[in-house]
């Protein structure tokens, strides 16, 4: 009884809407493929784009987006540049307040871009 009552059959449109949905998938797909093998062809000679690679998470899309953002890694003489760059930096703010009683918070300042490819794929980075 449920059977028939609930919901409907599938006709012509609806399978036809699924084939669609499946080829758009598969050709999404391809293409994700394809434009991972450039990067790989246009990065994969660099030292610093294939030590991206091997952090946890951090797959050919994610390394090139964070090595072109950052831009040549030399430039920088240490960490906190680096990290001064990615909006990651502690600001305590004073207003009136002593320097002891100020609580530190991330500055939120930077290159939004970093930010977001170290926060959707690995936050454990912010430990470093």
């Amino acid at each position: 009884m449920a059977g028939e009552s609930i919901g409907c059959r599938p006709g012509a449109a609806m399978q036809l809407e699924a084939k669609v949905l499946t080829e758009s998938i598969k050709n999404t797909k391809e293409q994700i493929e394809k434009v991972e093998k450039e990067i790989e062809k246009i990065c994969g000679s660099g030292k610093e784009y294939t030590y991206l690679l091997t952090i946890p998470g951090f797959g050919p899309y994610v390394s090139a987006v964070v090595l072109a953002a950052i831009g040549n890694p030399h430039r920088f003489e240490n960490i906190q540049q680096l990290k001064r760059l990615a909006g990651l930096d502690l600001n305590a703010s004073r207003s009136g307040k002593r320097s002891s009683n100020a609580m530190p918070v991330i500055s939120k300042k930077g290159k939004r871009v970093i930010c977001a490819m170290l926060f959707t794929r690995q936050p454990w980075w912010l430990r470093v």
